[in-house]
């Protein structure tokens, strides 16, 4: 039986979000269990954090305090404080 293009590219594209997804529930995760933060701060962390490879991210999340990631990663979007 031989697949179809279209159908071979969706299933791609299903795959990529369901890795996407799993990152994403990773980092909040670690995040929430490491630093005991509340979902929201947890959140917007992580959002930020999805930028940087996994690896990265991962890194920082282990080496950095509370108050630090916070700093970091937990304020509003670059563009929006040039505003």
């Amino acid at each position: 039986m031989k697949l179809s293009d279209a159908y071979l590219r969706q299933r791609e594209e299903w795959k990529q979000e369901g890795l996407q997804e799993g990152r994403r529930s990773l980092l909040k995760m670690m995040i929430i269990v490491r630093f005991g933060l509340l979902d929201e701060q947890a959140e917007k962390i992580r959002d930020r954090l999805l930028q940087l490879p996994l690896q990265e991210a991962i890194s920082l999340i282990m080496q950095l305090t509370p108050e630090e990631l916070l700093s970091r990663f937990g304020g509003e979007e670059e563009s929006e404080r040039d505003n």
